[in-house]
């Protein structure tokens, strides 16, 4: 991770050097965070739904006529909900249902294209990013039903972290795209949509990319 920032620095650093001008900014927001999920076992069919977080950070805005560069960096919430279908025994049925909360540094580095005219505080982007999780856990309720038996139910409750030796891959890759409005008082509006391209579980598992929506605010400082 450390050389992935020093060489982050020395690009941005380059490009600055062609840059027309240069701004800095703070944005964030709330994350409707989801996992997409394809099972190694065609007896899993897990139901996705999201879960609610957050992303801040900062940015610097590098501009050059209509376009700019804007790298990034934020702590990211990511993460989702699952439940499975139920399965059966003789007398009764189980389900699981899980929730897991993630958090990143995400670096993103965003193309972005000014809307000329009478749309020219409008913008839209798209980049790739870089993330690297810090910390993440899982709650994993399963539920024993027995409707003939309820004396028999069960309810378990099961946590656990997600980063480790035999857990999450903590590198992630994966691309975004943004649009917004920029007032002239500085404050800017943002949507973004990121998707991770590469799978946070080790081979053999099922696999699973982070996916989010992001509505944020943000204040540039030039």
């Amino acid at each position: 991770m450390k050389k992935i920032l020093l060489l982050f620095s020395f690009v941005f650093l380059s490009i600055c050097g062609f840059a027309q001008s240069v701004s800095f900014g703070v944005r964030g927001g709330i994350t409707l965070a989801n996992n997409q999920i394809r099972a190694a076992s065609p007896d899993y069919h897990p139901n996705t739904s999201p879960i609610t977080t957050f992303s801040v950070g900062g940015f610097a805005d590098v501009t050059r006529g209509d376009f700019s560069l804007e790298p990034g960096i934020f702590f990211s919430g990511q993460g989702g909900e699952s439940k499975t279908s139920p399965g059966s025994y003789q007398t009764g049925y189980w389900l699981s249902d899980s929730k897991e909360r993630l958090w990143y540094i995400e670096i993103p580095i965003d193309i972005i294209y000014h809307l000329p005219g009478l749309f020219k505080n409008v913008y839209v982007g798209a980049g790739p990013y870089i993330a690297t999780g810090i910390s993440g856990n899982e709650s994993i309720i399963v539920s024993e039903v027995f409707p003939n038996n309820p004396a028999q139910n069960t309810r378990t409750t099961v946590d656990y972290k997600v980063f480790g030796a035999e857990g999450y891959r903590r590198f992630q890759l994966g691309a975004n795209a943004i649009t917004g409005v920029r007032f002239k008082n500085h404050w800017l509006i943002n949507i973004g949509y990121d998707l991770g391209l590469t799978s946070i579980t080790n081979p053999g598992e099922a696999n699973i990319k982070d996916s989010q929506f992001t509505l944020s605010l943000g204040y540039a400082f030039k």
